[in-house]
Parts: structure tokens; sequence; C-alpha cells
């Protein structure tokens, strides 16, 4: 995405057996873009490619620019809430909680519910909640949240205490985000998330969620 160039608007398919709406884009960033009007451009010739869903690398408040383009650009009519965001990569660290993050790498709880719930033309968010933080003083540390999942962080997962996993992380996150946000468990393989700790997280905290209306996957 950030490499991008703007496209001139496409002529559509004439193939009838391609779904469009299943093309998806990776946003990592925006620093090639020299205004926010052509961020816009470059989202306005994506939806007009086709593409519905973005999925949105969570690195900083550069992204805030990026989700309000979307929503934005999202407002067209004809789109009719089909666009659709996942952010990655979310522990909730912010200065607060680990002092070597600069200021605008906020993504407390309460950022990160306004952020969300400024999102009105967007039809489906999902947020992806990790078990291990960007915080390299952090004892849960790790340089890949996605791809690492649950390795070498069973206690944490398993902690049913205020600062375990499911409590300070899936049940608050539940409170204080909009209930339209679907949540995302990271999981890549067995190995980096071995079923027995999924399949607890489900019984302990997943399920008692989805009884209250919050989606998972």
């Amino acid at each position: 995405f950030p490499c991008m160039s703007p496209a001139p608007t496409p002529v559509p398919s004439k193939n009838p057996h391609v779904s469009r709406n299943a093309v998806g884009v990776n946003v990592f960033g925006a620093e090639e873009f020299t205004s926010d009007a052509a961020v816009r451009v470059a989202i306005r010739s994506l939806l007009n490619n086709g593409v519905r869903h973005f999925r949105v690398v969570n690195v900083g408040a550069w992204q805030d620019a990026i989700l309000k383009a979307i929503d934005d650009e999202a407002a067209d009519d004809a789109l009719a809430m089909e666009v659709s965001v996942q952010i990655t990569s979310m522990f909730f660290d912010s200065p607060t909680s680990c002092p070597s993050l600069p200021s605008w790498m906020d993504f407390s709880l309460s950022t990160t519910s306004a952020k969300l719930q400024s999102l009105q033309n967007v039809g489906r968010i999902l947020v992806q909640l990790d078990t291990c933080s960007i915080c390299q003083g952090s004892t849960w540390y790790c340089v890949n949240p996605t791809e690492q999942a649950m390795q070498g962080r069973r206690a944490f997962v398993e902690d049913d205490g205020p600062s375990g996993y499911g409590e300070a992380h899936l049940r608050k996150a539940h409170e204080a985000l909009p209930a339209n946000v679907e949540f995302v468990i990271p999981y890549m393989s067995e190995s980096a998330s071995p079923d027995y700790l999924v399949e607890g997280l489900v019984s302990r905290y997943v399920a008692p969620l989805q009884a209250k209306g919050r989606k998972f996957h």
C-alpha cells in the first residue's frame, strides 16, 4: 500500500465468476504519500478496483489518518457498509504502561475505543488481541505478535488474575470496545498456539463473552 501509485478507475470485470469482495490489502504505512489527499486517492482507487477489506498494521498514530480516510471514502452509498477493517497487534500498550514508547504510540483501551467509535461507515471492524507486547522492557515482549502468537507465554495466557491475558485483555477489551467490534485471537499453527491453550481460553473467556454477544475468530 505505501508503495502503490494512484491508479485510474478500472473497467469492471466482465467475469461473473470472480468475487471481487474477497479481495483485501495489507496497509503497513503511508510514508510514501505526499499528502492526505494522495492517500485518499489511493484508497478510492482500491475501492473502485473492488477492494473491500483493509488489514491495518497498528504501529503508531500514522494509522489514524489511514482509518479516517478509509471511513470517509467508505461513506459512498454504493458501498452500503461493505468495507471492513482489521487492526492487528493490539496489546494496549501506551507511554503510561511503557515509558519508552513515544506519545504518538498510545494504544490504550480508552484511545482505541474512541478511535473505533469514530468509524461510522465501516461495516465490519476486527481487532487482533495479542498475547505479547511491543514494549521491549515488558516480560511479554516479542518481535512479531502475529507469527509468534502464544509461543513462550503459557503463564500469561493461563493466568486468570487481573494481569493475565483473559482478564486484562479479553474481558477488559469486551467491556471497553464497541459491541460491534469482533475479536481475533492470533493463531499461526498448533505449535505457536497449542490447542490446550486455545481450548482453555475458549472455555474460560471466549465462550462466556460470546454468550454476551461478542464475536471471536
